[in-house]
Order: C-alpha cells, then structure tokens, then sequence
C-alpha cells in the first residue's frame, strides 16, 4: 500500500513539475483601423463597456488568475469570451481562440500567446485571427496606458 502511495505521489509531482506556466494573453490589432473587443459573448457585446484597440496597438487581456494551476482549462474555457468589431460594427465572437491556445499551450511552455486580429482575405470580409507564440522577454515595456504594451516581434 505504501509503494502505490508512493507512485502516486511521484506521478502528482511529475505532472505539477510539468505543467506550464499561466500564459498572458495579449491581443493585437492588425486591422488597418482602430476595432473594439469585449470579454463577453457576442449577442451580449453591446451590453459592455467595450475597450478601443488602435491599429498595431497590443493589450493584455483575459484574468489569468481566473485560471486553474497548470494553464487553462475547460472550466476557464467555458466561462470566458472575447468579441470583436469594428468601431460601432457588429460584434463576432472569437472566443474559440482560447481553446487553440489550451491545445498549443503545452508546445510553448515559456511562451505568452499574442491573437492577432487582421482583416479577413475573402470576398466576405471578415476577421483573420491568429495566435503567436512569443516569449515574455519580446515584452519590452507597460506604457501605463489600460494596460497598453508594445510588443516587439
């Protein structure tokens, strides 16, 4: 009884040691113009104060402390949203990126995810939305403004 307590143990202590850190998240405007974001689902995004992103501009977003040990999870995943539009545009919801970032997080494991936002490139229009991976130090300063950062690539 002893050993498999043991076992389990290691085994507890070999996940946690492999866990990666808790990601943070930035978003990126590459849309040409300025666009809006909301942490909420898209048919709620007009009851929120919506934040202004200028083209090139980057925020930190999402509340890292609302994540469990180890990185997102799937209670994370459920419970948390982000939409997008153009300035006084209808809102669309690109939450489905947190789940892409849960999947490749443990492929990047000193790595912040940037979702990079950029006009799409078809005859609809539309949002491109990427994630890149980068690591903390192309962070290189808070500009005090919400939470604006400059983010070298």
């Amino acid at each position: 009884m002893k050993i498999y307590s043991n076992i389990i143990a290691v085994l507890i202590v070999s996940c946690i040691s492999i866990s990666p850190a808790l990601a943070v998240i930035y978003l990126q405007s590459n849309y040409g113009q300025p666009i809006q974001f909301v942490e909420a689902p898209a048919k709620l995004a007009h009851d929120f104060v919506a934040t202004t992103l200028g083209n090139g501009g980057s925020i930190k977003i999402g509340n890292p402390k609302n994540m469990p040990l180890g990185g997102f999870g799937e209670q994370y995943l459920a419970t948390h949203y982000l939409s997008i539009s153009t300035i006084g545009g209808k809102y669309s919801d690109i939450s489905y990126v947190y789940d892409q970032i849960y999947r490749e997080q443990y492929a990047h494991p000193t790595a912040d995810p940037i979702i990079m936002v950029q006009p799409g490139y078809n005859m609809f229009g539309g949002w491109k939305v990427d994630i890149e991976w980068v690591e903390p130090t192309y962070v290189k300063k808070l500009s005090g403004k919400a939470g604006q950062v400059e983010i070298k690539l």
